[in-house]
């Protein structure tokens, strides 16, 4: 006749001398990484809700240009509306060999323009989607190609970025 085998898990269950927690399910404080993910959970949060706050106002009214002084501007953007800035933005366009640019990005009523190390221009008309991949805007663009913009409070940025190319349209 054959027996069972025993399980395993009841002898911890009745035995006095395992009625300790087992080793690893104690509490412990938070570490430095639950100190960052909780962080990070807040930003998006905030950022959401800063999202929403502003596709709720671009219902009842347009987005408006920012109104900086002349020397936040560029030179090169001197003449164009801009409706939102990041500071230290990068750029990464979908290419391994190259680490990205870094910079500050201007949204303009016509395309976002990079201005760092070097800069880059891409014109809204040739962004077909964008899109949300943790802290960063993604964008698909008309040639097939993508980019990736590391960038503050990327949700709001793209919901700029939405009333900005909805301004022309009825």
């Amino acid at each position: 006749m054959s027996r069972p085998e025993p399980d395993p898990g009841a002898a911890a269950t009745t035995a006095p001398s395992r009625s300790q927690a087992l080793p690893g399910s104690e509490a412990h404080s938070p570490t430095p990484a639950a100190d960052d993910a909780i962080e990070v959970v807040r930003r998006v949060e905030t950022d959401e809700i800063a999202a929403r706050e502003a596709r709720l106002r671009f219902r009842d009214e347009p987005i408006r240009p920012l109104d900086p002084s002349p020397d936040e501007v560029p030179p090169t953007l001197a003449n164009e509306p801009v409706y939102a800035v990041r500071t230290a933005a990068i750029l990464n366009a979908a290419r391994t060999d190259v680490p990205g640019y870094s910079g500050t990005l201007y949204l303009t009523g016509t395309r976002l323009v990079l201005v760092g190390q070097v800069t880059v221009s891409i014109p809204l008309t040739d962004i077909l989607e964008t899109d949300l991949g943790g802290e960063r805007l993604l964008l698909t663009l008309r040639n097939g190609e993508g980019a990736t913009l590391d960038v503050g409070q990327p949700r709001l940025l793209r919901a700029h970025l939405s009333a900005v190319r909805h301004l022309g349209q009825p």
